[in-house]
């Protein structure tokens, strides 16, 4: 159900006086009347069957960086949304356009955020179906981003064995 959108943000990343900004993306997202709950992240590991199962009942993510000076992907956070069928609204990051699945999250400023959860609400079943639907190329980006890993740890443990 895309009508209440969810994050998986530690507490203290919310909470931390120095760190506002994701508890003011949340008081942003209150005032426009959009409804929100968060899964805190300490409670149990990446990876686990309680997360899959957590995602998989989601529609909606969000991924907001927690200060000014973070910058990345957040890839432990978009990743297993994307293999459970999440869309995913990110904040943008540099050189996001350079990551091979890209397409398939959706991108804002901090500033256009609630416009961006708004819009992608209001268009829920067009975005889904274009990510993860029968015409999407997921499947076959990701084919392409695990023989791309396969292809890179070959070689390393070839060069890493040559040495040795």
């Amino acid at each position: 159900d895309p009508s209440t959108v969810f994050t998986t943000w530690h507490q203290s990343t919310i909470q931390n006086p120095e760190w506002k900004r994701r508890r003011e993306l949340l008081s942003r997202l209150t005032a426009a009347n959009v409804s929100w709950q968060n899964w805190d992240r300490g409670g149990f590991s990446d990876g686990t069957m309680e997360m899959r199962k957590l995602l998989r009942s989601t529609a909606i993510l969000l991924n907001l960086h927690q200060s000014n000076w973070h910058h990345t992907a957040e890839e432990f956070r978009i990743l297993p949304a994307i293999l459970c069928g999440v869309v995913v609204i990110s904040e943008v990051v540099p050189y996001w356009e350079q990551l091979p699945w890209s397409k398939y999250v959706v991108w804002t400023t901090n500033e256009r955020f609630v416009d961006t959860v708004k819009r992608v609400q209001s268009n829920y079943t067009e975005i889904f179906n274009a990510f993860f639907g029968s015409k999407s190329n997921l499947p076959q980006t990701l084919r392409a981003m695990w023989r791309n890993s396969t292809s890179q740890l070959e070689h390393v443990l070839r060069t890493s064995i040559e040495r040795y």
